[in-house]
């Protein structure tokens, strides 16, 4: 009897035990991806959840971000109170609704299945109440993402939960309370998520004054104030106009005939006065709207390339300028000028009253998305050719890792991205451009987001290094980042991933090399492609190659690739 009723208190001090999740106070962002996430406990399989996002470009759209979580588009926005068109500010937390589900031992969002019969899990953590804070009517674990300066008590303010609340859901104390940026908070939500805006308190209004008989004489003062007034207004308003339409008639300025009190101000004029809002104008040429607008016909849809992308002969030279807002063209120009082999170099830039433009070289070629994915004009792609686009694209990023004058990441590499010239020589685009291109995959960026971006929101070079081996992944097999097979969409990654991994991984691969090669290619340097891909898409990014190794790598296999070509006569056909 007496052991029975210690495996009893044994029982009941383990559902205690599991009946919240401890928070995992790593300090390194990368921990975050290494942990398996929060245990099941003793809750239902599968509950809904939600997330929170903080929105950058491209991820900035009700759709952009529903696709990226495949969430549903109507059900994000209802959350976030926001219509379906809506785009969020840079930064904004947006509430993402996910259906969290218990596979085996650990909480993980609803997998999708693979062709194989496998499963491809996103790389996020979320969890369900347990039977407890049911019972305390919890009805959503809220995953939620620290940043710097948060603390118990601001997050607490923010989802009106109160911080003894929070403590407990994860496992802390008041005198362990502390919480790092980049770990995960569970905030327990007795109903759907709403952020607490600091409301200001209502004015306090002074009582009226008592009234009062009005004197005769009173009365006539107050009429004549309240009609000599607006006369005198009317008297000065029309000086006013009268004297600064001559003035500026004498000036030799044009009025606006719509707004006839603010004079067109003088292209130079204009011009200093924006380039001191600027700051700079980055050496960059000014361009003179009346030539673009003729080089384009008034931008008639045939010079349009893309969305709002177009091309034009300005004095000899054919070139492609792209129509932005004031935003996007101070924050290109304040960037460093990239003049760079392998990066599509910006030449300047032009305006006219509201509408502003940027100027860059035409690739004639269009981008590398429109070649691979389009059977008759892949054919022209050889072997050769595929691993020297590579090789440029790779040479491109490991300039703006290592080499700019202030390293950064580009952050949207996609096979849009990447253009090739009347050579097939490959540059890949200044992120700017890049994140403005709405193209088949780059804009929800499903097929290229690292899984750490998912998880932070973070752009790093690790996250490009996975981008661009999955744009490897498309040379070589000719797909699109995400395929169609009779259970849905599924991402490519996944699928080669665990094919590499296989005994026979070799010969498997020929089934999926791109057909329209004929086989006319290396296999051995085919499959070190395929094994740096697998490289490249490591869930871990400290497990990736940096760019300028995966430089190195695709050196070689291009100088074995050439002399094999050269001591088999051009022809490389696999047996």
């Amino acid at each position: 009897m007496g052991h029975v009723l210690c495996l009893l208190c044994v029982i009941l001090s383990l559902q205690c035990l599991l009946a919240h999740q401890p928070y995992q106070g790593e300090l390194s962002p990368n921990n975050s991806s290494s942990n398996n996430g929060y245990t099941c406990i003793d809750s239902k399989p599968s509950c809904d959840s939600y997330q929170i996002f903080r929105s950058r470009k491209p991820h900035d759209s009700v759709e952009a971000i529903s696709e990226l979580f495949e969430s549903d588009p109507s059900e994000l926005a209802r959350i976030n109170s926001v219509s379906l068109s809506a785009i969020f500010q840079d930064g904004k937390e947006v509430f993402i609704p996910v259906n969290c589900h218990c596979s085996d031992t650990y909480y993980e969002i609803k997998p999708k299945k693979l062709p194989n019969g496998s499963e491809s899990k996103v790389p996020l953590k979320c969890a369900c109440p347990s039977n407890k804070q049911i019972e305390n009517d919890v009805k959503y674990l809220l995953s939620y993402l620290v940043i710097q300066g948060d603390s118990i008590s601001s997050v607490s303010l923010k989802f009106s939960v109160s911080p003894e609340t929070i403590l407990d859901a994860n496992e802390l104390s008041k005198e362990n309370s502390d919480i790092y940026p980049l770990t995960t908070l569970l905030i327990p939500l007795e109903d759907e998520p709403f952020f607490n805006g600091i409301i200001s308190p209502p004015r306090t209004l002074s009582p009226p004054p008592s009234t009062t008989k009005i004197s005769r004489i009173g009365l006539y003062v107050g009429l004549g104030i309240g009609v000599g007034i607006p006369l005198l207004i009317l008297c000065c308003v029309f000086l006013h106009f009268f004297c600064f339409y001559n003035r500026t008639k004498r000036s030799g300025q044009v009025i606006d005939d719509e707004n006839p009190s603010k004079p067109v101000i003088s292209k130079k004029k204009k011009l200093t006065e924006f380039f001191d809002d600027l700051g700079t104008n980055n050496g960059l040429k000014v361009y003179r709207y009346q030539d673009f607008h003729a080089a384009t016909n008034g931008f008639s849809s045939e010079f349009r390339i893309k969305g709002s992308l177009y091309f034009g002969n300005v004095n000899g030279i054919v070139l492609a300028i792209k129509k932005v807002n004031r935003c996007d063209l101070k924050e290109t120009i304040k960037t460093e000028k990239i003049n760079h082999l392998n990066v599509v170099r910006l030449l300047g830039l032009c305006f006219n009253q509201d509408s502003y433009y940027l100027v860059y070289e035409l690739m004639e070629n269009g981008s590398l998305s429109d070649w691979i994915h389009e059977p008759n004009r892949s054919k022209t792609l050889k072997w050769m050719k595929r691993v020297q686009i590579a090789l440029d694209v790779a040479n491109g990023l490991q300039y703006f890792h290592n080499h700019a004058r202030i390293p950064y990441s580009h952050g949207n590499v996609n096979s849009s991205s990447i253009l090739l010239d009347t050579n097939f020589r490959a540059k890949i685009t200044d992120c700017r451009l890049a994140g403005s291109k709405k193209a088949r995959n780059a804009i929800d960026g499903r097929g290229y987001t690292a899984p750490e971006h998912l998880q932070n929101g973070l752009v790093t070079p690790q996250m490009d290094v996975y981008a661009f081996g999955v744009v490897l992944l498309e040379l070589i097999t000719g797909r699109e980042s995400i395929v169609q097979h009779q259970e849905g969409e599924v991402l490519l990654s996944e699928v080669i991933i665990q094919l590499i991994e296989h005994d026979n991984a070799k010969e498997e691969l020929k089934g999926w090399m791109d057909p329209v090669m004929d086989g006319n290619y290396p296999l051995d340097m085919a499959f070190d492609m395929a094994q740096l891909i697998a490289d490249c898409l490591r869930q871990d990014p400290e497990r990736r190659p940096s760019m300028n190794g995966v430089f190195q790598c695709l050196s070689k296999i291009y100088a074995a690739s050439w002399l094999l070509s050269n001591n088999s006569s051009g022809s490389m056909r696999h047996k």
